[in-house]
């Protein structure tokens, strides 16, 4: 069950629409439709010399989000139709994040009609908001990571032996090339945003999934361009979410695309739904590596 809708407009502006209270902001949400999963178009062609088809090739749809709304005295009707036109602004990009029993997301889109009911008793409107990217996404944002080195400093600490060193800083792992899984429940595979750190000369290095899948720069290639390979201090930015790729290298504050730096055969990995088992290596410094794996998960609907 839906119990909200909190809009936020380009301005960064937002309103909370509470179904069960709707006296609070004066719209009365009588109906959505839109959160269930868009149409797919399948593309076959069909056989000149037998029945049927061949299938080709799927994608999927926009999103289409249709709200329809009653409004209500608070304090007047005409002011609640107003405030519509400033969180829903015609052409303007909004952000939907619904809540539901279970989950929240969110959906962003540009706002296509604001139809409004003037002269009648019952007066509402309908807006529509077409969704470029078609699925919803989780609201949170979920973490892991990898790294050869466990932190595990703690404060307030003591020795507790006169002969014995027992304060440990940290721990060298001796798993690198095993790895960590990631189970994912979405219904759609997302792209990672993954986070390098460097903290020593790091030769050649790849992170990789059970499937054979990888994404490796080339050190040879990055000394090429930026005259070293991967030092102390470099910060290493990779997006594998689609229509937003990108390889960047952030080096004494300067920021430097590395595309062209990927080994061949690298590819943008996805999450999968189940288990994901993922790890790095590196020709030299595996342990002076720490990396952090962001992502978010989709749904077709709600």
């Amino acid at each position: 069950m839906v119990k909200s809708i909190t809009v936020i407009n380009h301005m960064g502006e937002s309103l909370l629409i509470d179904l069960r209270y709707p006296e609070r902001t004066g719209l009365a949400i009588r109906g959505i439709t839109g959160l269930t999963p868009p149409e797919a178009n399948i593309n076959m062609t069909d056989l000149a010399t037998s029945d049927g088809a061949v299938y080709n090739s799927a994608r999927v749809s926009t999103r289409n989000v249709v709200l329809y709304f009653a409004y209500l005295y608070a304090p007047t009707i005409e002011k609640v139709r107003q405030k519509t036109y400033k969180f829903f602004p015609l052409k303007k990009k909004v952000k939907l994040i619904i809540e539901t029993d279970n989950k929240q997301v969110y959906v962003e889109g540009y706002v296509e009609t604001n139809e409004a009911v003037i002269f009648s008793d019952k007066t509402g409107g309908q807006i529509s908001i077409m969704c470029p990217f078609p699925y919803l996404r989780s609201k949170e944002l979920y973490h892991t990571t990898l790294s050869g080195v466990t932190s595990i400093f703690e404060v307030p600490f003591e020795n507790a032996s006169l002969t014995e060193d027992l304060l440990e800083f940290g721990v060298i792992n001796d798993t690198i090339g095993v790895g960590v899984n990631i189970p994912y429940s979405g219904d759609s595979s997302p792209g990672l945003n993954i986070r390098i750190k460097i903290m020593g000369t790091v030769t050649n290095l790849m992170f990789y999934n059970l499937a054979s899948e990888f994404i490796k720069i080339d050190t040879s290639k990055l000394e090429a361009l930026t005259g070293d390979v991967l030092i102390s201090g470099d910060e290493i930015f990779i997006s594998t979410v689609k229509g937003s790729k990108e390889v960047v290298l952030l080096r004494d504050g300067v920021r430097t695309n590395i595309m062209n730096t990927l080994d061949r055969g690298s590819t943008w990995i996805q999450l999968n739904r189940g288990d994901n088992l993922y790890s790095y290596t590196a020709d030299t410094g595996a342990t002076s590596v720490h990396i952090a794996v962001e992502y978010r998960k989709l749904y077709e609907g709600v």
